[in-house]
């Protein structure tokens, strides 16, 4: 009787102890997942935002580099076409027909340099004449047939009809007509040398324009006031 009372005492002491060691285990397990979770949850934020940075930074580069400016876009490639002049000319003859009225009276000559070309205008009073223009190595002043002086090593020769620049009763009574020099030149001209007056014979007249070489011309009629216009290509 003496024995089972003892051991009646240590059960429950045991069963204390037992017990205690289980609070504390769990007491202990729950400090770990407390340090656990902490030390889980830094990390975290930390992923987050290392993982942020460089998914933000590439995305806005690459989209906002290749996007040309204004000015990139405004500027053409050089596959594509240039706007560049052209000149219209060649070296062959010309004849512009006229209006067939009354006689044109010059009034005026002009020579001048332009971007592209030399310019040579005649400017008259009257009706638009026939114009004819072409090269001519040896120009001859019309009804005498005497050579004409004119600098560079050849002339395209101008001649319009029905024209004078001498007004007479027969052909153009009570008009103001040329009364400049015979020998006109320009300022910086890059072809022509001069324009020299070879003379009008029977309503027929011409003018030499001496250039260094043969190079490709164009002539037209202009109107308000009427011009004969001769270009010749630099």
């Amino acid at each position: 009787m003496h024995r089972s009372k003892r051991s009646e005492v240590v059960r429950p002491r045991l069963i204390i102890a037992v017990v205690a060691v289980a609070l504390l285990s769990a007491a202990c397990g729950s400090q770990d997942d407390d340090v656990a979770l902490s030390d889980g949850a830094s990390p975290t934020p930390a992923t987050v935002a290392t993982a942020s940075s460089p998914t933000s930074s590439p995305t806005s580069s690459p989209t906002s580099s290749p996007t040309p400016s204004d000015d990139e876009s405004q500027t053409p490639s050089d596959d594509e076409p240039q706007a560049t002049p052209v000149f219209n000319g060649g070296t062959e003859d010309v004849v512009l027909e006229g209006a067939q009225g009354d006689v044109a009276v010059l009034q005026e000559v002009r020579v001048a340099r332009q971007a592209e070309f030399d310019r040579v205008i005649w400017e008259f009073s009257g009706d638009v004449p026939t114009v004819r223009a072409g090269y001519d190595d040896e120009p001859l002043e019309p009804g005498r047939g005497e050579p004409v002086d004119v600098a560079g090593t050849t002339a395209v020769v101008m001649a319009a009809e029905p024209a004078v620049d001498l007004a007479t009763e027969l052909h153009a009574p009570a008009q103001e007509a040329y009364d400049g020099p015979e020998r006109v030149t320009g300022s910086n001209t890059e072809v022509v040398s001069e324009a020299v007056r070879m003379g009008d014979f029977e309503a027929n007249l011409q003018w030499a324009v001496g250039v260094n070489s043969r190079q490709p011309f164009r002539v037209d009629t202009l109107k308000d006031p009427l011009r004969v216009v001769l270009d010749i290509a630099h």
